[in-house]
């Protein structure tokens, strides 16, 4: 963690809790500094909003019939374990909907 100068703390303590913009000497770099718990808080939502994103997208394929029925994607990711494995791996049961080591 860094220590804050006490230009810095006062201006933080003067804002109450708005956003502070600060800009590094000799640099064209600037960083925003607000409370953790406002930070936290975007990030939720942030996340949020690409979960939902992630949802729309899923029920528009839905929508358009971008689908595949369960068992075709099991042996569809099946086959792909299958083909990943090294050759002659032996002892391994890709029955039933399950990877079995025996």
């Amino acid at each position: 963690m860094v220590k804050l100068s006490a230009e810095i703390a006062e201006a933080l303590q003067s804002i109450s809790g708005q956003p502070l913009t600060v800009e590094v000497l000799g640099s064209d770099r600037a960083y925003v500094l607000v409370d953790s718990a406002i930070h936290e808080a975007a990030m939720a939502a942030l996340q949020r909003e690409r979960e939902d994103a992630l949802i729309r997208e899923g029920l528009e394929d839905i929508d358009t019939g971008r689908t595949q029925p369960i068992l075709e994607a099991s042996s569809e990711i099946r086959a792909m374990i299958v083909e990943r494995l090294p050759s002659g791996t032996a002892g391994w049961n890709f029955g039933n909907g399950q990877i079995r080591h025996y």
